[in-house]
C-alpha cells in the first residue's frame, strides 16, 4: 500500500527555504531528498519543526548529506530526543553545500500516522483437529 508523499518544504543553497505541506495530527518521519546531485561540499542541515504533539522545536543535532550525493537518495532527519515525527517544518538552517544544491524535506510514503490492519472474522464454533493420533 502506498500513500502520497508529503512535501514539508524545499531548499536551494543561495536562494533559501520554500515552505510546503503540513499535517494536522500525528507525526511523520522526515527525509532530506536531494532533487539534483549534490556538489563537492557536504551539507549539515538543521530544521525548526512542529513535533508529533504540536510543540515547535529546533533540532539540536544537524543531519549530514555527503558531497556528491545522488539525487533521490533519502537521508532520515535526526530529530530531538523523544520525538518520533513531525507535523510541519517552519525553517531550515544549513552549513556547507554550493550555490544551486537543492533538496526537499518530505515523508516517505508512510501515510498520515496510520497503519493498515486486517479484520478477521472468527469462527464461533471452531473445530478441533487432532494432529497426533492416539496410540492404543
Amino acid at each position: 500500500m502506498t500513500f502520497p508523499t508529503i512535501l514539508f518544504g524545499s531548499y536551494e543553497v543561495g536562494v533559501g527555504y520554500i515552505d510546503g505541506d503540513s499535517i494536522p495530527t500525528g507525526g511523520l518521519r522526515v527525509f532530506i531528498v536531494p532533487t539534483k546531485n549534490v556538489g563537492p561540499i557536504p551539507m549539515d542541515i538543521g530544521i525548526t519543526y512542529v513535533d508529533q504533539f504540536g510543540v515547535t522545536k529546533t533540532t539540536t543535532v544537524t543531519t549530514s548529506v555527503p558531497a556528491i550525493a545522488t539525487a533521490g537518495t533519502h537521508y532520515q532527519m535526526v530529530l530531538n530526543s523523544g520525538d518520533t515525527g513531525i507535523r510541519d517544518v517552519t525553517n531550515i538552517t544549513i552549513v556547507g553545500g554550493i550555490t544551486g544544491d537543492k533538496f526537499n524535506l518530505e515523508s516517505w510514503n508512510e501515510g498520515i500516522g496510520r497503519l493498515p490492519y486486517n479484520i478477521v472474522r472468527s469462527d464461533q464454533y471452531p473445530q478441533w483437529t487432532e494432529s497426533d493420533p492416539m496410540k492404543t
